[in-house]
C-alpha cells in the first residue's frame, strides 16, 4: 500500500512495522494484520487526539519503544536492558505480561476462558479503538517482542486475536455501519485520508 502524503509517523512506522522480523511462516498474517491497522488509521482519519492506549501490565520493553522515540524494535530494547542488567531476556514474563496487557486493553464483553481470551463474539470496541501514534500501532510493536519470547502456539494465538479484533474493529467504523470483510480489494483504500468517523467515546485508559 502506498502512504504517500499520510502522516509521517505512518510514513515511518507502516514500512517498518510491516518488515518487522516474525519469521517466514507466519509473513503472510503478520502483514495482513500490520494492513487491516493502517485501513482503520485511514477510516479514523489518523486522529491523534483520542486517549492514548492503556498502559496497565504493559512490558517495559514496549514503554521503552515508545520512550526512545520507537526507534529500532522492541525486541531490541528487550536485549538491550537485559545487556545492561546482564541477565538473559525473561522470555517468559514478557508473554505473561503482553496477554496481561491485551486481555486489560480489550472491552469486557468479550468472553474469557481459564483467563485467556475467546475469539469471536459481537459488542462495542470504543474503548480500545485508539488510533494515532499513541494509540494501536504499540500492540503491533508489543506482538513483535512477543514472537521473540513465546512459543510457536501461543504467539501465533495472540497474533490471530489480535487481528480478529483489529479486523472486527475496523468493521465498526465503516461508513453506514456496513461490516464487510477486508479483501484484495481494500488496497485501494489506503490511498488517501477519509474524514473521520463519529464513534462514542471511548473508555481506554490515559497512559501514564
Amino acid at each position: 500500500m502506498s502512504v504517500e502524503g499520510f502522516p509521517s509517523w505512518i510514513q515511518d512506522l507502516y514500512p517498518r512495522t510491516r518488515k518487522m522480523d516474525v519469521g517466514a511462516k507466519d509473513r503472510g498474517e503478520w502483514e495482513a494484520l500490520v494492513d487491516d491497522w493502517l485501513r482503520l488509521e485511514v477510516a479514523l482519519g489518523f486522529d491523534g487526539e483520542s486517549p492514548r492506549l492503556g498502559t496497565k501490565g504493559r512490558p517495559p520493553a514496549v514503554g521503552a519503544w515508545i520512550k526512545n522515540a520507537r526507534a529500532k524494535t522492541v525486541t531490541d530494547w528487550m536485549k538491550k536492558a537485559a545487556e545492561k542488567a546482564k541477565t538473559p531476556i525473561d522470555k517468559k514474563k514478557y508473554a505473561e505480561q503482553f496477554a496481561q496487557w491485551w486481555d486489560g486493553l480489550n472491552p469486557d464483553w468479550r468472553e474469557r476462558v481459564d483467563g485467556r481470551l475467546v475469539t469471536g463474539g459481537e459488542g462495542n470496541w470504543d474503548s480500545l479503538i485508539v488510533p494515532g501514534v499513541n494509540g494501536l500501532i504499540n500492540v503491533l510493536a508489543g506482538l513483535e517482542g512477543l514472537h521473540t519470547t513465546a512459543d510457536d502456539a501461543e504467539w501465533l494465538w495472540q497474533l490471530r486475536d489480535v487481528r480478529w479484533a483489529m479486523s472486527e474493529m475496523r468493521k465498526a467504523v465503516t461508513p453506514s455501519g456496513t461490516k464487510r470483510a477486508a479483501s484484495s480489494d481494500d488496497d485501494h483504500e489506503a490511498s488517501a485520508p477519509h474524514p473521520k468517523r463519529i464513534r462514542k467515546a471511548g473508555g481506554a485508559a490515559a497512559a501514564a
